[in-house]
């Protein structure tokens, strides 16, 4: 369990390096999150899924690598939205592809649990129903419940 540990932590190092990024241990258990301001990302050592909350962060950056993340995000147009929380005027869409293409990142790595990471993809559908407007959701609720079927199959695969 210890050798397994310290090879997680060469192995977290390692993709720092490779990525330029700053790894921050000091945060609360089963917390992951990537700051897109400071490159860093925050994943405490002692959780039980470090190394599959540490590549999914990883995901986080590389997929910012690519784009904005912060302005694409934003919600276009007429685009569903969150209404609330740290999510406020986010895309709901383009939230759960940003969700789903990180997992698939940590999947790809090898090292991720494809269950921990779908139990984690499903706390962001939950936040729709709390951060938006109720009647927009009751009316749109067959094309999300689709987006988050697309996004959890590319999540499997």
């Amino acid at each position: 369990m210890i050798l397994k540990r310290i090879r997680d932590i060469a192995y977290a190092l390692k993709v720092c390096k490779k990525y330029n990024l700053i790894w921050n241990p000091y945060v609360k258990l089963g917390y992951g999150a990537y700051d897109w301001d400071y490159r860093s990302v925050h994943v405490n050592l002692f959780s039980k899924d470090f190394i599959t909350i540490f590549m999914h962060e990883v995901g986080h950056h590389v997929h910012h690598c690519k784009v904005n993340l912060p302005v694409w995000l934003k919600y276009q147009g007429n685009e569903l939205r969150f209404s609330g929380g740290d999510m406020e005027d986010w895309s709901i869409y383009r939230n759960l592809q940003a969700e789903a293409i990180a997992s698939r990142f940590a999947r790809k790595s090898g090292k991720a649990d494809k269950n921990y990471l779908i139990r984690a993809f499903h706390t962001y559908t939950a936040s729709i129903f709390k951060h938006t407007n109720k009647s927009i959701v009751v009316n749109e609720i067959s094309a999300i419940v689709d987006s988050c079927y697309k996004n959890e199959k590319l999540i499997s695969k």
